[in-house]
């Protein structure tokens, strides 16, 4: 098919989930006040890997395009540098930590997140003045809504947390997006997107729901076809640069992502693809207040993320509805997530009301 689309990429908050998984109890019991003004170690970045559909990565016909994205997400399990698996278990930490102790007995987390985005995307005419490129423009606000519960033992007390959180995300902009496609085989594309941290944000806070720092992200797509485009075959890799946070003087380390995966038009209206990626921190957090530097919980984390999805267009060229399911492996320094999203794009034909013809699938 000839009918690609670009969303945006997604704007929830990785620490808040690490909050919730493993951390949340140092930061939320009444006994650690000494350590909720302190940052977690668990920074992250702002992308996240294969939660896209494929040929989103490639360029669009010139037009105006809605999408909508919905994210179900149920966090499994906090992995430590090592790789082991920390869930319902005692916890011996390696270093004696303000309001703690260097002992947590009986951890076991819980949680639940449901978020999603509302998108708008601008995909321009070919250009002749750039190579006949096309340029994109996407604007993403997103949402969020998390339940959780932590029970645990922290010396002679027990502590029971529940909560949940809702609001608005971080903003995700992309203000330049340049794509060229050469003879219908190969498309090769440059993204260059910022999120803002617009979200709640507050160091040791509860309720955070964004990154609490602005991320730029720089993305170099390629996408080759085979049989007249019904066959798609991508690789993606995507750096991060993150810079400091709002409030304190960390600046988590930089992060590289490495997307690929193929996708196959059954027929006219159906779509499978699978898509598999490997998520790295790539380099070190710094600033006067990260407190963890040159300790134990110094760690560069990393995961590796596997999806299938399934695409269908309900009315053709106009409303196509997206189910994907995700989940995580490998994950160290990090949360084991699984992930199930439902999406839908929708072509108003605001710029132009010229039917698109799809290539022929023989």
């Amino acid at each position: 098919m000839n009918l690609l689309f670009k969303p945006t990429k997604h704007c929830f908050s990785h620490k808040a989930l690490f909050i919730v998984i493993i951390f949340s109890l140092l930061f939320i019991s009444g006994g650690t006040r000494s350590f909720a003004q302190r940052v977690t170690p668990f920074q992250s970045g702002s992308y996240v890997p294969v939660l896209s559909s494929l040929r989103d990565f490639a360029p669009a016909p010139k037009g105006i395009y809605l999408l909508s994205y919905l994210y179900w997400v149920s966090p499994q399990s906090f992995y430590d540098r090592n790789g082991n698996k920390l869930s319902n278990v005692n916890i011996d930490l390696p270093v004696d930590v303000p309001g703690i102790g260097d002992n947590i007995a009986d951890l076991y987390p819980k949680a639940r997140a449901f978020m999603g985005n509302i998108t708008l995307y601008y995909s321009s005419p070919e250009i002749k003045q750039l190579g006949n490129a096309k340029y994109s423009f996407i604007l993403g606000p997103s949402f969020q809504m998390s339940r959780y519960e932590v029970n645990a033992t922290i010396g002679e007390e027990e502590i029971n947390k529940k909560g949940g959180i809702s609001g608005y995300g971080d903003f995700f902009l992309q203000p330049l997006g340049l794509s060229w496609s050469f003879d219908n085989k190969i498309d090769v594309s440059f993204y260059y997107s910022l999120y803002l941290p617009t979200a709640s944000y507050q160091t040791g806070a509860d309720n955070n729901l964004g990154t609490g720092h602005i991320t730029h992200q720089l993305q170099i797509p390629f996408l080759a076809y085979a049989n007249n485009q019904a066959t798609a075959f991508l690789i993606a890799p995507t750096l991060e640069f993150n810079g400091k946070l709002i409030d304190r003087d960390v600046k988590p380390g930089s992060r590289l992502s490495l997307e690929y995966g193929v996708s196959q038009y059954l027929s006219e209206r159906f779509e499978i693809e699978v898509m598999n990626a490997h998520n790295w921190q790539i380099g070190n957090d710094k600033g006067e207040d990260a407190w963890w530097l040159n300790t134990p919980f110094q760690a560069r984390d990393r995961q590796n993320l596997v999806s299938v999805g399934l695409n269908a267009w309900s009315w053709a060229e106009r409303l196509q509805m997206r189910f994907k399911y995700v989940w995580t492996y490998g994950a160290r320094q990090n949360v084991a997530n699984n992930f199930f999203s439902a999406s839908l794009f929708f072509d108003p034909h605001w710029l132009t009301k010229q039917k698109r013809v799809n290539a022929i699938i023989d």
